[in-house]
C-alpha cells in the first residue's frame, strides 16, 4: 500500500492537463451529465479517469458493445472526490488516515474524501448512469 501511495503522490504532484484529443475520446464515452461531473473533477482526479479509461479499453477490446460501461465506470470512478475539494497536501493526509485507522484525526473534507466511493455511486445514479456504471 506504501508504494501505491507513493506513486500516486508522484504522479498528482503536477500532472499535465488533459489534450483536446483526450477530451474528445471522453466526450465521447460519456453521457453529457456523466461527462459534466467528469471535468468538474481536479485535474489529477481527470488524468486518472482518463487513463484508467485506457486500461479499461484495452482489457474489454473485442467484446463489443458490451465494453461501453465498464468503461465508462472506470472512467468515472472517483468522481465522488469533488465533494471534499482536498488539494495535495488533504490526499496525502487522507492517505496516512487510511494507512493508521483511528489512530489520525479526520477533518469532514477527509471523511468525504475517503467515502468517494459511495457519494460517487450517488453522484451518477443522480445523473442517470446505468446500474453497471453506479456499481
Amino acid at each position: 500500500m506504501i508504494a501505491h501511495l507513493a506513486r500516486r503522490f508522484l504522479a498528482n504532484v503536477a500532472p499535465a492537463p488533459l489534450s483536446a484529443e483526450e477530451v474528445g475520446t471522453l466526450r465521447r464515452i460519456l453521457s453529457a451529465p456523466e461527462a459534466a461531473l467528469f471535468f468538474a473533477q481536479d485535474r489529477r482526479d481527470q488524468r486518472h479517469g482518463y487513463r484508467s479509461a485506457a486500461t479499461a479499453t484495452e482489457l474489454v477490446a473485442g467484446t463489443g458493445p458490451r465494453h461501453a460501461e465498464p468503461v465508462r465506470a472506470a472512467t468515472l470512478h472517483d468522481v465522488g472526490k469533488t465533494a471534499a475539494g482536498l488539494g495535495l497536501a488533504g490526499r496525502v493526509w487522507a492517505g496516512l488516515c487510511l494507512l493508521c485507522g483511528p489512530l489520525l484525526p479526520r477533518s469532514r473534507r477527509v471523511a468525504l474524501y475517503l467515502d468517494h466511493g459511495e457519494l460517487g455511486a450517488r453522484l451518477l445514479e443522480g445523473v442517470g448512469s446505468s446500474p453497471v456504471v453506479v456499481a
